[in-house]
């Protein structure tokens, strides 16, 4: 499948699954949704305003050079699994979506720092990603600021590696704390007695363990991990304080 230079409008569905395709300098407006089951597909120098939802993308698909905005939610990511080949969305304008610019419907980190959310401000750019901040059972999105021109990186914000931010010392509150027994196990305290999210994860992004928890410690069995390096993290599920640290498992 190929198409190029063409216009689709008010569609409840615009494009389904076009296969390893090439969607080329189209426009997408006032549809339900734009483009939907993108599996090992190009997209490439399009815009998308006025969706309901503008492109739904599985594994192997690339999205590059558009323009993805004014829509309801710009660009979801998923269903896709651990093993297969996330989606490339890159250089691309996520911009203005009205409930999210980019919804991460997978348990995998992604990485989104070549794309503009044209927003100056990290806390505004969060709000309009969801992941794992918003539904534990979910990944990371990493992202960057741009300045107004979205042609310049001011600053990357890497949710889920060690590099350019010192994970084992990020918290939000001093009464958190996750660390490794003598007796094998993880130990995880925040006192309190709050309902949390609880999740380790590898570095990766791949989600090993989730619970929700009650009062102020649990502890996770880890006998069946590889030894090695773990994100655990938390979320009070009345106030929405959250906190992440890295661990070793051995």
């Amino acid at each position: 499948m190929s198409v190029r230079r063409s216009i689709f409008e008010y569609n409840n569905l615009a494009i389904s699954n076009p296969g390893n395709g090439t969607i080329d300098s189209c426009l997408f407006n006032s549809n339900q949704e734009g483009i939907t089951g993108a599996v090992q597909a190009v997209v490439i120098n399009s815009a998308f305003r006025d969706n309901q939802s503008a492109l739904r993308l599985g594994f192997g698909s690339i999205v590059r050079d558009c323009n993805i905005s004014d829509n309801q939610t710009g660009v979801i990511l998923g269903p896709f699994t651990f093993g297969q080949p996330v989606p490339l969305v890159e250089n691309n304008r996520i911009c203005n979506n009205a409930l999210f610019n980019v919804d991460n419907q997978t348990d995998l980190n992604l990485f989104l720092a070549t794309n503009c959310f044209c927003l100056s401000d990290s806390v505004q750019v969060e709000a309009k990603l969801y992941d794992g901040y918003d539904d534990i059972t979910k990944g990371l999105i990493s992202y960057a600021i741009f300045d107004t021109s979205c042609l310049t990186v001011l600053r990357v914000i890497n949710e889920f590696t060690t590099s350019g931010v010192d994970l084992a010392n990020y918290t939000r509150e001093d009464d958190w704390s996750c660390s490794f027994l003598p007796r094998g196990g993880l130990r995880v305290i925040w006192g309190k007695g709050r309902s949390v999210d609880l999740q380790l994860s590898s570095l990766l992004g791949h989600v090993v363990y989730q619970n929700v928890s009650e009062g102020d410690q649990h502890e996770i069995e880890t006998t069946l991990l590889t030894q090695g390096w773990y994100l655990c993290s938390w979320r009070d599920r009345a106030s929405g304080e959250r906190g992440r640290k890295k661990v070793w498992v051995h």
